[in-house]
């Protein structure tokens, strides 16, 4: 489902799209050809009503993060275990204490991989060993 979802819909749709509208084309390219009266709703101005959905859901989407509970400054704490347990990603405020860094120390290596983390490029790196 998940595959379907977010690999062949996307695909899909855009084809299914323009069919759909062609079927409404071709039916409506008909009616006029007949003299036979259009549905009211195949005169709407649909590009009118494309362009205030967008305007709207730019609207929404701005007005939700600007509603969000994180203090300003605030720093993103990314999921973690602590005690074999999982710490959700989480905000921390700028003012409370401030959290061990999750980031490796020189002396570390990362897990698994048995090499130094990679120095920042203003920072020299200690090639000993």
């Amino acid at each position: 489902m998940r595959t379907f979802l977010t690999i062949i819909l996307p695909l899909i749709a855009p084809t299914l799209v323009f069919l759909v509208w062609r079927w409404f084309a071709m039916r409506r390219a008909e009616a006029e050809a007949r003299h036979q009266p259009i549905p009211a709703w195949q005169s709407w101005p649909w590009a009118r009503l494309s362009l205030a959905g967008a305007v709207l859901t730019a609207l929404t989407l701005s007005a939700v993060a600007m509603m969000r509970d994180n203090p300003i400054g605030a720093r993103y704490v990314p999921p973690h275990m602590e005690n074999g347990e999982l710490i959700p990603g989480h905000f921390v405020d700028p003012e409370e204490g401030a959290e061990p860094d999750d980031r490796p120390s020189e002396t570390q290596t990362f897990k698994g991989l048995g090499i130094p983390p990679p120095s920042l490029p203003n920072q020299p790196r200690d090639e000993g060993g």
